[in-house]
């Protein structure tokens, strides 16, 4: 069926290049990647080839001339000696001399036919392989030197990345082929066998001549061939030995083919597969994570930082310190306890310290001496959230902390400012952890004290307390709040037995309220800058206070609130501001009232602009929300006590600022997610006072009235009953809210439940429509309109909760009233009502057994002979696409309310 359908258009034949001469030139820069990659690879393989072979090639000629002089006098044993046959033959002619002279027969020996000596024949076999080896050598060393040249040159001939990349995967692969790696394993292979050989054929050729010499070189034999054997066998048994001979690959595999289930006992790899070579072991022993990589990582750290000297060594290593510990997205936890060994073994912070004073010098450019500073600072924060022991933080601050929290050095420089508030910030949070130690001791030393004096003592001795006192006043980089008066005597640091409860409460004071005279000011700091300090988030995260901002330190969150909101009103973008950042940081903190008027007081003014100028709603919107649930409620408390002052005061300025400051709240969405509104809090927003009344009043019973139905979604136990009779609901209603105690609903409690919450749904509707229409009416008599009338007149819609299904005639009639009176005087809003929810059930396809809830007929023909002017008056112009979305509009309101008002007709008709 395949064959019927036709080739698949995009199949290739793998032996055919029909591919488009474009798309190899597409591919150059993946193959320039190959070419950069195979040519460091190669070069580095062909240059220590040709490195191993020149020292081969100098060896095996030494060693070729030394064994040619040993053969020069070895290979004479191989014949027999001229000089031999001239003393056999005087020694005959002597022998027949004396035989004459005693008048005795001599008779001549038969010749004697020479042999060599076994000795000899082993000395030269052995010494002429030996010479056959090492001139071998030297001949394939120098045949690889040629190759080595040719692989090189052969891949250099062409330019094009492409061409380049495609010889050297030819040619690469044709080395692996051919196995040239194992050839050149062979040279120094076939040099250490020489070797051996001739030290045997020395063992050999001693013989003979001088049995203790060749005892010294069997030794010297032994000794050289055991030594081989070691070195060729220790990397089977040590991965990191450094010594190896050309026979411990192939040891290696064998040993691994034969027992590929056994462990590294040295180095707690796991076993080798029968395929990985000895190199690959090397490298996985090596990487993969274990107590002794670690030690060996300590161990090159310690040694690489006491090898650098200069501060041109120093500073890359500085430098890397922080990426090592942080990243952009948080902790790395990898290296910190092998950094905390490092700077506890060697004497870094000092070697930091130099660096950053080294830039006062005057010897480096003003950019040199910029990024070394950030260097160190950087540093210097990250070392900082390392350290975990007391100790370990007061060498730290000893040694970095007097020129890494001194300002004014960098007080001119916005570059640096960047970096150096955080690092102050962080070595005052340090160090205050160091003194909540003594603050500690401290306390306990008064409260034994205090024990202690029961026996009859009515002093006690507070001179540490003092002393450490004055030490925190005076001798701190950050501010501490000691009250004035403290009860012990001036001269010799005596209290009272009674005063001892008043010490310790100071204390405690000091311990509650610094962590927040740390915060504050860096957030304050923060805001002056162009942009966050160095690690904004991680920093808070580390000196972040508990939520809720004590009393004694409120003034504090109010400055840092007023410079912050200062500082932003400056930028004030349409968009995401790294201010947002220091607001969303800064409102958690917002005060827990501790007594009953602290609620005006906590309310700052400077929240209130916020809300007031901050054009973006998001980044209000999760500002605000960043408030602790407690403190939202405390935040509708302090609204309310300020609306309650400003109308006491009579200041309308205060009064205009909260209103406008609750509309924003309201309009975007704020204020659900800030707490549960209360009828108190509407009934104090004053309706004169502005145009800003008016709408704020619209809006929070828009969400009270979404808050009463809300519930019954929400799983919350509440009454609907009690609920029904809510003041904010209009008095006149169509809805009969049902007793308990009528016979249908009696065994039935559920179905009661749901009648009730049936009947709040159409109170709370009514409610909608009056709002609606009251608002609406609210708008056609003031002049000018209610603040931003369009927007609260939207918001109001966005509101409703409940369906609209009926409505009292009365509040028909108000709407309808309204309406007319609204789009006879208020341009602006008709779109809105037009695309409001109450005329949803007239535009949507009818469904069937509902009607319409406008069944009073006076209140229909109001609202249809208004909607037939307007849309006569939008009828001229059809290219306004505004004006002919309302007229589409209306026409489907006009065609909803005539289709029920028929249906509602022809209902009359058949029932009468």
């Amino acid at each position: 069926m395949d064959a019927e359908k036709g080739p698949i258009p995009w199949s290739k034949d793998k032996f055919t290049d029909v591919f488009d001469p474009g798309d190899d030139a597409a591919a150059a820069k993946i193959w320039a990647v190959y070419v950069d990659e195979a040519e460091k690879y190669d070069k580095g393989l062909i240059e220590s080839w040709k490195g191993d072979m020149e020292g081969m090639l100098i060896f095996a000629g030494l060693f070729s001339a030394s064994l040619t002089a040993f053969l020069i006098e070895s290979y004479k044993t191989l014949n027999s000696d001229p000089g031999d046959a001239t003393v056999r033959l005087l020694t005959q002619i002597s022998h027949q001399l004396a035989a004459s002279a005693n008048g005795t027969t001599f008779h001549v020996p038969a010749p004697v036919n020479f042999a060599p000596t076994a000795a000899a024949l082993t000395c030269n076999a052995l010494w002429f392989i030996s010479l056959g080896f090492s001139l071998s050598c030297a001949l394939i060393a120098t045949l690889l030197e040629q190759w080595a040249r040719d692989f090189i040159h052969r891949s250099e001939i062409k330019s094009a990345p492409l061409l380049r990349a495609r010889i050297f995967s030819f040619l690469y692969y044709g080395l692996k082929r051919f196995n040239m790696h194992a050839v050149v394993e062979v040279i120094p292979l076939l040099l250490h066998v020489a070797l051996l050989f001739f030290f045997a054929g020395l063992v050999a050729f001693l013989i003979p001549i001088n049995t203790a010499m060749a005892v010294i070189a069997a030794v010297i034999l032994a000794v050289l061939t055991s030594v081989y054997s070691v070195l060729t066998l220790l990397p089977l048994k040590y991965l990191d030995s450094p010594y190896r001979t050309p026979l411990s690959g192939t040891f290696w595999r064998i040993f691994h083919s034969l027992n590929t289930g056994d462990r590294h006992p040295d180095d707690g790899a796991h076993p080798a597969t029968g395929s990985e070579t000895i190199v690959e072991a090397i490298f996985r022993a090596a990487t993969q994570p274990s107590e002794e990589r670690r030690n060996r990582d300590e161990q090159a750290l310690v040694w690489t930082v006491k090898s650098l000297s200069d501060d041109l060594e120093l500073e890359p290593f500085v430098e890397a310190i922080p990426d090592i510990l942080w990243s952009a997205h948080g902790r790395r936890f990898g290296y910190e306890d092998l950094f905390r060994n490092v700077f506890s073994n060697v004497a870094l912070y000092g070697r930091i310290r130099g660096l950053f004073l080294s830039c006062e010098t005057g010897l480096l450019s003003p950019q040199a001496a910029t990024r070394r500073q950030i260097i160190c600072y950087k540093a210097a924060w990250a070392i900082m959230t390392l350290l975990e022991s007391p100790d370990s933080v007061k060498t730290f601050l000893e040694s970095i902390g007097p020129w890494a929290s001194l300002s004014s050095r960098t007080q001119d420089d916005p570059e640096l400012l960047h970096y150096s508030r955080s690092v102050e910030t962080l070595i005052q949070w340090r160090s205050f952890q160091i003194d909540q130690l003594r603050l500690e001791e401290n306390m306990q030393y008064l409260v034994d004290c205090q024990a202690a004096a029961y026996d009859g003592a009515d002093e006690v001795d507070v001179t540490p307390v003092v002393y450490f006192m004055d030490d925190l006043t005076h001798n701190r980089s950050y501010f501490v709040d000691i009250p004035r008066g403290l009860p012990w005597h001036e001269r010799n640091g005596k209290s009272s037995v009674a005063q001892i409860p008043v010490l310790i409460e100071t204390l405690q004071h000091i311990l509650t309220t610094t962590p927040y005279l740390i915060f504050f000011p860096f957030l304050r700091n923060a805001s002056n800058l162009e942009s966050l300090p160095y690690f904004f988030r991680q920093t808070v995260e580390i000196i972040r206070p508990p939520p809720g901002t004590p009393s004694a330190v409120r003034h504090g969150l109010d400055e840092t609130l007023h410079m912050v909101v200062a500082r932003m009103m400056k930028y004030n973008p349409e968009g995401e501001n790294w201010l947002d950042t220091v607001m969303q940081e800064l409102l958690p903190y917002w005060p827990h009232p501790e007594e009953e008027d602290s609620a005006f007081a906590a309310l700052s003014p400077a929240l209130i602009r916020y809300l007031n100028h901050r054009t973006w709603d998001k980044a209000v919107l999760t500002a605000m929300t960043c408030i602790p649930f407690p403190g939202r409620r405390q935040f509708w408390h302090a609204l309310t006590g300020s609306l309650s002052h400003a109308a006491e005061a009579l200041d309308e300025s205060a009064m205009t600022d909260l209103l406008t400051a609750i509309w924003r709240l309201e309009t975007s969405g704020i204020s659900s997610k800030m707490g549960v509104l209360s009828r108190d809090f509407i009934e104090i927003v004053p309706l004169k006072t502005s145009s800003v009344g008016l709408s704020v009043i619209a809006l929070l019973k828009s969400r009270y009235l979404n808050a009463l139905i809300r519930t019954q979604h929400s799983g919350v136990n509440a009454d609907p009953a009690e609920r029904f009779m809510d003041p904010i609901l209009p008095p006149v209603t169509i809805a009969v809210m049902p007793s308990d105690s009528q016979s249908i609903h009696r065994d039935n409690p559920r179905s009661l439940r749901i009648m009730q919450w049936q009947m709040l749904e159409i109170r709370v509707a009514e409610a909608y429509i009056t709002l609606f229409a009251q608002f609406l009416q609210s708008c056609a008599d003031s002049d000018p309109l209610p603040y931003k009338a369009v927007a609260t007149l939207k918001s109001i819609a966005a509101l409703a909760a409940v369906e609209i299904r009926d409505i009292h005639e009365t509040h028909q009639i108000q709407l309808a009233t309204a309406i007319q009176s609204c789009f006879a005087d208020c341009v602006d809003l008709r779109t809105v009502v037009l695309n409001s929810s109450i005329f949803d059930v007239y535009t949507e396809p009818p469904i069937p057994g509902t009607k319409g809830w406008l069944d009073n007929i006076a209140a229909r023909e109001t609202i249809a002979a208004t909607l037939e002017c307007h849309a006569d008056a939008l009828a001229p112009y059809p290219d306004d696409f505004a004006a002919a979305q309302d007229l589409v509009q209306v026409r489907a309101i006009l065609a909803g309310l005539s289709s029920v008002h028929s249906e509602e007709q022809g209902t009359f008709l058949t029932t009468h």
